[in-house]
């Protein structure tokens, strides 16, 4: 399990107004386990973050019952939670939602101008 404060991971958390990121159409999401095409909608859960470690863990584990979690989750204004069968898969769906929370950002700015 990784957990990182980038400013994309941040920042994309506190502009997206919905309880999950929905990225599509991007081919770097065949870098996330199990994704097979760009097609697919893949998933981000958000979760407001809390000081209370305890109920938020609880939040995410009754999310969880109904929303499988496959890559990683996002707290809103403090980064992105990820994880692998190992270390090199953890960081390659790091890597790959990275690089997919960059391309979403500059896709909404360049969409607002």
């Amino acid at each position: 399990m990784l957990h990182v404060h980038t400013v994309n991971a941040t920042v994309l958390s506190r502009i997206e107004k919905s309880g999950t990121l929905a990225l599509q159409g991007y081919e770097m999401q065949k870098t996330l386990t199990g994704q097979h095409s760009h097609l697919d909608t893949v998933p981000v859960a958000i979760f407001d973050n809390d000081q209370d470690i305890d109920a938020l863990a609880a939040r995410i584990e009754d999310y969880a019952q109904t929303h499988p979690l496959r890559y990683g989750f996002l707290l809103r204004g403090h980064g992105l939670t990820c994880w692998g069968k190992d270390i090199n898969e953890a960081r390659r769906q790091l890597e790959g939602l990275e690089f997919l929370f960059e391309c979403e950002l500059m896709r909404r700015r360049y969409e607002r101008d």
